[in-house]
């Protein structure tokens, strides 16, 4: 039992659901002002608002957002405003997710929003405080563990739909306002660039030791993840036609690696040059403590 431990720590493998394949790396951070309170009314000049400066900041960012690339993506969530209309807020907070195809892209937006808060802080004479609550960076495929997954998956084959499951993609699709176009029924060939990651902590998986990833149909193409119209196929028989052949192509291949040492180390050969030999390191600050989003 100790060798099958020793490989399991050794190499990942992972699946993740989909309709053919997104993208996006991910930063989530918080951004809290803090002022001084006081009477609206009696004494508004004694107080400082963090709600102004909130306001301020998410002005520079609605600007900023025409300056940005393409691939990229900004959405917020206003988690604290204040308490009551008529007392200057002291304290107010956003929630904003950053996405881009790449982590150094992510960064980059972080830098600016810094400044977009700080500037925010200065104009309104209070303070602003930026904290990251998680990151993700990108993945690192690795070859060598792809190429052992793709054999089984053109072995074991992709999901055989039947008529209902045509007629249930179709409905859906058109329900949602997506062309009438059903079901993924090819695979797709080992290559480079085939396929990409969603937002997901796996990329922090393959920055420690070995990942190959697997994308397997199970909704109706054209709709979208993180959506009831996923949520209807993962118990209809689509959904589980698709995770049982994912479950079929990750079960085969864990055991190829058991039987074949020599895989094992030629994949983890090819994560010492790809990640050049350097530990793993986490995106998070050292005093990092566990949030509630």
């Amino acid at each position: 039992m100790s060798g099958r431990l020793a490989y399991s720590a050794e190499v990942s493998m992972s699946l993740r659901c989909c309709a053919l394949f997104c993208a996006f790396l991910l930063l989530l951070a918080s951004r809290e002002f803090f002022g001084k309170t006081a009477q609206a009314a009696a004494s508004p000049w004694l107080g400082r608002s963090a709600l102004d400066a909130m306001e301020l900041f998410e002005h520079a960012m609605s600007l900023m957002r025409e300056h940005v690339q393409p691939t990229a993506r900004i959405h917020r969530v206003i988690k604290n405003g204040g308490a009551a209309a008529n007392i200057i807020p002291d304290y107010s907070k956003v929630q904003v997710w950053l996405r881009d195809s790449n982590i150094a892209a992510v960064e980059d937006l972080l830098a600016r929003m810094r400044k977009a808060a700080d500037g925010a802080a200065m104009a309104t004479e209070t303070r602003a405080k930026v904290t990251v609550v998680a990151s993700v960076r990108d993945p690192v495929s690795n070859e060598v563990l792809g190429r052992m997954m793709q054999k089984e998956l053109d072995r074991i084959g992709a999901p055989r739909w039947e008529e209902r499951d045509t007629a249930f993609a179709k409905a859906l699709q058109k329900e949602v306002g997506v062309p009438e176009v059903g079901l993924a029924a090819e695979i797709v060939p080992f290559g480079p660039g085939h396929g990409d990651t969603a937002s997901s902590d796996i990329g922090e998986v393959s920055a420690a030791i070995p990942l190959a990833e697997l994308r397997v149909a199970t909704r109706p193409l054209g709709t979208a993840s993180h959506h009831w119209a996923t949520t209807a196929c993962s118990t209809h028989p689509l959904g589980t036609k698709g995770m049982m052949v994912a479950a079929k192509v990750l079960g085969a291949s864990m055991v190829d690696l058991l039987a074949d040492p020599a895989a094992v180390a030629a994949s983890k050969a090819e994560f010492a040059k790809a990640t050049r030999g350097q530990p793993y390191v986490s995106p998070l600050p050292p005093d990092a403590k566990p949030a509630v989003l």
